[in-house]
């Protein structure tokens, strides 16, 4: 299964809402687009969903959700990701079946192990710095500390796809990148950019210069 190593994450932004984010990012060359809908009624949120797939069925574009699988499965969406108090991981595999993408979020090794034993397809592990888009954050990870970590994960012989989160900003790519890692996820310095296109190409340009199956 594919995981895309450019992870386009929407937020809540005054005068430019989800749908529109994602209208601007159709322009762009991203891949990969996690709907990420907070502290809206869950009618509303449906609705968002609703029209964020039906806006992509002509794109070559994965739509995940973030926390709800419900919607997920109801908008036949290309999968959910699941926070640590979201729905437990087996649950969501039941309710989705096995062809969709499951993703889960770590802060540390331990996280990443019990990620994989209960049978996610990718891992967002973070946050790498401060990040205005959750509220309660566990500790910052230092470049270091990604290191230490995928090393474990290949001492272990434990093979999953894993995305930093948190922050992050053009300048990071290639330094965490040559951790091992199998992509970033992207919001802040993508959607709240004045040249979006401009902004995914820049995020594409250094992550091309790194070759990962993520599979």
């Amino acid at each position: 299964m594919k995981i895309a190593d450019l992870h386009i994450i929407t937020q809540q932004i005054k005068g430019f809402s989800h749908l529109k984010q994602i209208e601007s990012l159709k322009q762009t060359d991203a891949k990969w687009i996690q709907l990420r809908v907070k502290d809206l009624p869950q009618k509303e949120w449906f609705e968002i969903g609703r029209k964020a797939k039906d806006s992509l069925k002509n794109y070559n574009i994965q739509l995940i959700i973030n926390d709800n699988v419900y919607l997920a499965k109801e908008i036949d969406a290309a999968g959910v990701h699941l926070g640590k108090t979201d729905m437990d991981i087996s649950e969501a595999r039941n309710i989705l079946g096995d062809q969709k993408i499951i993703g889960g979020t770590a802060n540390t090794y331990d996280d990443i192990v019990k990620l994989h034993e209960r049978g996610v397809n990718y891992v967002g592990l973070g946050p790498f710095k401060p990040t205005t888009t959750k509220k309660k954050l566990a500790p910052q990870l230092s470049q270091f500390a990604y290191e230490v970590i995928l090393k474990k994960l290949e001492i272990q012989q434990i093979k999953i796809p894993v995305i930093a989160i948190g922050g992050i900003q053009v300048i990071d790519v290639v330094p965490l990148m040559m951790t091992g890692l199998s992509g970033v996820a992207v919001s802040s310095a993508i959607v709240k950019s004045s040249a979006m296109e401009h902004s995914v190409q820049q995020f594409r340009e250094q992550l091309n210069k790194f070759q990962f199956s993520n599979e």
